[in-house]
Order: structure tokens, then sequence, then C-alpha cells
């Protein structure tokens, strides 16, 4: 997700629009954001210094998009990004959950499986993704199943 800031611009909202428009078309652009920073950036005179900064993860379109801003001409400053963290990406204790509680996997929705393998791939906070297996001995009561049922409903909505 490109995210590009508008920072030290009088008036940033009019930027958005010419913005937006230099990506009319762009595989990328449904998953471009710009963000207006309402901040104030001077150099050592006390002028001035408006610039915009492009932040992404993914590295394959950044030269391109460098090169569409330019023609706007102002200071472009560049961030690779080293994760973006999606708010739809499944929580570490709410895949041990559905692991020990849930239903079969293949009873899932399967949005909910997708993000249970997304999550198997992903994980950092363990060894590997059998790290998570050691909590399959857990004893599971009606009330902890009536939870999972009630999460996989959550995730899949």
């Amino acid at each position: 997700m490109p995210n590009i800031e508008i920072h030290g611009c009088a008036d940033p909202e009019t930027m958005v629009g010419p913005i937006f428009d230099l990506f009319k078309g762009e595989e990328y652009a449904n998953d471009m954001v710009v963000t207006i920073c309402k901040d104030k950036v001077l150099n050592k005179d006390g002028r001035a210094q408006p610039f915009l900064r492009l932040v992404n993860s993914c590295q394959d379109h950044s030269d391109e998009i460098i090169e569409k801003l330019r023609t706007l001409h102002i200071d472009i400053e560049h961030l690779a990004l080293q994760k973006f963290v999606s708010k739809s990406e499944l929580l570490c204790n709410d895949y041990r959950f559905l692991l020990i509680a849930g239903p079969e996997r293949g009873k899932m929705p399967p949005i909910v499986q997708k993000m249970m393998e997304n999550h198997e791939t992903t994980c950092r906070l363990h060894d590997g993704p059998a790290a998570h297996q050691s909590d399959l001995g857990t004893l599971v009561n009606r009330e902890m199943e009536q939870r999972a049922l009630g999460l996989v409903q959550e995730l899949a909505a």
C-alpha cells in the first residue's frame, strides 16, 4: 500500500486530487493512500520546505511512483517500510484459540481458513508453524468451543 504523505504545505488538501490523478489506471492505484500532515517544515533560515514522503513496504513500483510525483515539482523523500500489518490479520492468540477450540479447519469459512494459513506462514513470534502445535493437548470445554465459533463468525463478517 503506497502511502504518500504531504508535509509542510500551506494547503495540502489541494494536492490530494492531483496526486491521485497521476496514478489513474495503475495496478496499485486502488491500494494507494494520501496522508495529509498539517505540519510546518522549515529550513535553517526559517523558510518553508514542503515535501512529499513516499512510504511503502513493497518496492515494486517505487521508482515509477517517484517519477510521477516529481512532475509536481516538490521535494520527495522515500522510506522503505519494513512491514505493513493489516487490521485484518489474525492475532496470534486468536490463531491459537481457534487451533485448540475452533471447528475443524475445513468447516470454517474460506476467509477464516485463509487467515489461518497466512498466520502460519507469517507468524514471527514462534520458531515455526509447528510451534503452535504444543497447544493441542489443552482440554477444551463447551464454553471455549462456543467462544471459538463466535470468533469464527466475527472474523468471517
